[in-house]
């Protein structure tokens, strides 16, 4: 998923005049309309089918924001590459805890 080109360059643009509550203002909204609403329909898409066995979907989503989020400032703290693939494990493994994924199902890659 990606966002529209118009904000990409927006986005670009803020972050290099280091406007970053522009940026994180952005990307809540973002989050709050696009992309919470997927994550959502993915959950209760996974505990129909039973993927995913998620009892507590809002309360979910927002521990796996949280979580994404500690991922992200792991890559900016430059972390030796071992360092950071170690943590990009741990991020898997509480993934799929908390969506209710057997282990080993998800797989994050970084690029």
């Amino acid at each position: 998923l990606t966002l529209p080109n118009q904000i990409d360059v927006l986005i670009d643009r803020l972050w290099d005049e280091e406007e970053f509550n522009l940026v994180y203002t952005i990307w809540q909204k973002q989050v709050a309309t696009v992309l919470n609403p997927l994550l959502q329909s993915i959950i209760e898409r996974g505990n129909e089918e039973k993927s995913m066995q998620v009892e507590h979907v809002e309360e979910t989503i927002a521990f796996f924001w949280s979580t994404v989020d500690c991922l992200l400032e792991v890559g900016e703290k430059k972390d030796t590459e071992e360092s950071f693939l170690i943590k990009t494990k741990i991020t898997q493994s509480v993934l799929e805890t908390i969506l209710g994924i057997p282990t080993g199902k998800l797989k994050l890659t970084v690029s």
